[in-house]
């Protein structure tokens, strides 16, 4: 448990879990607080977007210049991966990739010009959450 004060919010939950069955909307900043050893509990802030999205990261590394990546199947359930997705590659040593293919089950990267044809590399993955495909930015009228 966190938080030891007075009672001076308008709320506080403070079981192990907390169900919310329907949209959350906060007018305010999401965040965790997590201790440290050295700094006592922090604030760590959500990362905001204009769409639903989630994300999926790991390390690979190419074999004979290609890796082919294959999503995790739980992860693939829950983004549609027939829309368009973002990947991020980062190479762990001195090398430039790229993704030359995207398909709805994997994604393939291959190394530019000369490199390291075992280079691992680490990727981040952004799709659109299923379902919520076409939702922007939408507009909301905050109780009175």
């Amino acid at each position: 448990m966190f938080w030891d004060g007075p009672p001076s919010r308008e709320g506080a939950f403070l079981g192990d879990d907390t169900f919310v069955n329907g949209d959350l909307d906060v007018a305010g900043s999401k965040l965790a607080v997590e201790t440290t050893g050295s700094y006592g509990q922090r604030r760590l802030y959500a990362v905001e977007s204009q769409q639903s999205w989630f994300e999926d990261f790991g390390t690979t590394q190419l074999s004979n210049g290609v890796a082919l990546v294959a999503f995790e199947s739980a992860f693939a359930e829950t983004v549609n991966l027939g829309e368009r997705y973002h990947i991020f590659l980062t190479p762990l040593g001195e090398a430039n990739l790229y993704v030359s293919e995207k398909t709805a089950t994997s994604f393939t990267v291959r190394p530019i010009g000369i490199a390291q044809n075992d280079i691992a590399f680490d990727y981040r993955v952004f799709a659109k959450r299923r379902g919520y495909e076409s939702v922007r930015l939408e507009q909301v009228s905050l109780p009175k």
